[in-house]
């Protein structure tokens, strides 16, 4: 009400319902962008209402803070893995498929990814999966030697994956981009999302 130029914000959003969270949060963004230069200081066990708030976070250990930064650049620097979703297009495929030929492809994916084992049953009881996971190993294939493990989060129409890389920063731009550009080069591939983890699993890495 006066205008102070420091607030502190001590967990504005504990205990608040969605909606009146929401609102809130709409009214310090607003706040941090009027006219008036209002400097912020606000704590949270929200990594959510960190993201959406904060220029600079920081993370306490013990007293000391153990990391601080902008949001993006933390999570760029500290990022243990990324997550890469891909969609196939539905296609008309024959169910009489050899179960045969079925076990072969999942055995070749089983060794690329980690994670395909927990599915065999899954697998071999939905032959339309085949031409996926056959579309998957090529995926697979053109990026393995940047990775140093796939591990399978999610299986059935689209699957999602946990990439752990082996490269420098630099070079990940340069594999995002080729696996980006597999949409254009393969039609089997509706859709493909690359993203980093959450700032709460990287917190984790701190604790």
């Amino acid at each position: 009400m006066n205008k102070p130029t420091l607030l502190l914000l001590d967990e504005p959003s504990t205990g608040v319902d969605p909606d009146s969270r929401r609102f809130m949060w709409k009214n310090i963004n607003e706040l941090s962008n009027s006219g008036h230069r209002y400097n912020m200081i606000l704590t949270t066990h929200s990594m959510e209402e960190a993201e959406v708030l904060c220029d600079r976070v920081g993370w306490l250990k013990h007293g000391s803070f153990v990391c601080i930064g902008n949001p993006e650049k933390l999570k760029i620097k500290y990022s243990p893995g990324y997550k890469l979703h891909i969609k196939f297009d539905e296609q008309v495929i024959n169910q009489n498929k050899d179960r045969n030929n079925i076990n072969v492809i999942f055995q070749i994916i089983s060794g690329l990814i980690d994670g395909f084992s927990n599915y065999s049953n899954f697998i071999m009881d939905n032959p339309a999966l085949e031409s996926h996971i056959s579309a998957l190993i090529t995926v697979v294939n053109k990026i393995k030697y940047n990775t140093k493990k796939i591990i399978l989060i999610q299986i059935g129409k689209d699957f999602s994956f946990e990439l752990m890389l082996n490269i420098i920063q630099e070079r990940k731009y340069i594999l995002f981009s080729d696996i980006l550009n597999m949409r254009n080069a393969d039609n089997n591939i509706s859709e493909i999302i690359i993203s980093m983890e959450s700032l709460d699993n990287i917190l984790t890495s701190f604790i």
